[in-house]
């Protein structure tokens, strides 16, 4: 991770409609942001070779809802697991059980 100090001009563009009676105008907005402090240059989405360059702040932010997330998806991953194996663990039982009532039907049949 490469960080920069840099002053980071971000321009904005947002489309802004005017209605007059009974037609409307509909024109472009641009608008400039300067930001300055640090930066840091990191890999575009959906691009291997494109950069961009973000505040080291909202890079860091970023980053730390990432954990939250992974460390969020382990521990729901292992409530999954220890789900799955208490359901195995019921159906056996209900198997053992099964088996064990037609035992006994059966014994009970015989000596009837």
């Amino acid at each position: 991770m490469l960080v920069l100090y840099h002053t980071l001009l971000q321009a904005f563009q947002y489309y802004q409609t005017i209605s007059m009676g009974s037609f409307s105008i509909q024109k472009v907005v641009y608008y400039f942001k300067f930001w300055q402090g640090e930066i840091v240059r990191v890999p575009a989405s959906g691009s291997d070779k494109e950069q961009i360059l973000i505040p080291l702040k909202e890079f860091m932010k970023k980053q730390d809802e990432l954990t939250k997330k992974d460390e969020m998806i382990d521990a729901l991953q292992k409530k999954l697991s220890h789900l799955e194996n208490l359901l195995e663990l019921k159906n056996q039982r209900i198997n053992e059980l099964s088996t064990e009532l037609q035992h006994y039907q059966q014994e009970t049949e015989h000596t009837a």
